[in-house]
């Protein structure tokens, strides 16, 4: 059930004269998660940097997310510095989205207790059609839950990727899950360089394999964008995409 939809918050542009990246029209929802399909990936000629990178926003001290017009866009490092004005708080041809997946045991009466899991993506808002809650009721881990979060947010990025005037050079995944920062880390660039070749489950190399099909769909198309992950320690820096799943994962 998709309930998101019903919340309803480069090249250096100066943002004083030009307008936001934002879609002519969002999307229609939808996108499949299912199986892997087509061949896989060939090796790459060097393993791909998936990391974001912050230190550049670190050692500026300048902010890394701006949210403006209903989109959470990327901070410029070298504002007040080198811009072309002493006003550029953003590059909008950078967006951050904040995934969130999560499982919880409820009761839902008669001392009938169930596991639900759900996931999220929060873009920005209130009012971002992009934004989305889906509940799951076969997923038992909050890992599986996170990748698919992310799966479903770069499915519906790269039905709407063209959209975006000027076209978006990075989006950047926020989570605050350890094991998906370890498969963006270090995990698919091994199973690249070993040609997926693996020692895992199948159904976990799929999924990995799903993920990654996804950032290199989005890497060959309109803009050529870059997919990253940022991750952070703690669930309060990606508090709006926790408020959109709680109430899926807690309602009786």
């Amino acid at each position: 059930m998709m309930t998101g939809r019903q919340i309803t918050d480069s090249p250096d542009v100066d943002s004083s004269t030009e307008p936001p990246a934002v879609p002519k029209e969002v999307p229609p929802a939808g996108p499949s998660i299912g199986p892997s399909t087509g061949p896989l990936p060939g090796p790459a000629s060097r393993p791909p940097n998936l990391m974001f990178d912050t230190t550049p926003w670190k050692q500026t001290k300048t902010k890394i997310e701006i949210p403006r017009n209903g989109w959470v866009y990327l901070g410029c490092p070298k504002s007040n510095a080198v811009c072309y004005t002493d006003f550029h708080p953003e590059h909008q041809d950078g967006l951050v989205v904040k995934v969130h997946g999560a499982t919880m045991t409820r009761d839902v009466g008669t001392g009938t207790k169930e596991t639900v899991a759900g996931w999220a993506a929060y873009w920005g808002g209130p009012g971002n059609e992009w934004n989305f809650s889906i509940e799951h009721k076969t997923i038992r881990t909050n890992w599986v839950a996170t990748l698919e979060a992310c799966k479903y947010a770069l499915e519906l990025f790269a039905s709407g990727q063209d959209t975006f005037i000027p076209p978006l050079k990075t989006l950047v995944l926020k989570t605050c899950n350890k094991h998906l920062r370890d498969a963006f880390e270090r995990e698919i660039p091994r199973l690249l360089r070993e040609k997926w070749k693996s020692k895992y489950r199948v159904t976990y190399r799929d999924r990995l394999l799903d993920l990654y099909k996804c950032i290199e769909t989005i890497k060959e198309g309109y803009g050529h964008t870059s997919v990253k992950l940022w991750f952070v320690e703690q669930e309060a820096d990606i508090k709006e995409a926790v408020d959109l799943l709680d109430p899926i994962l807690t309602r009786a």
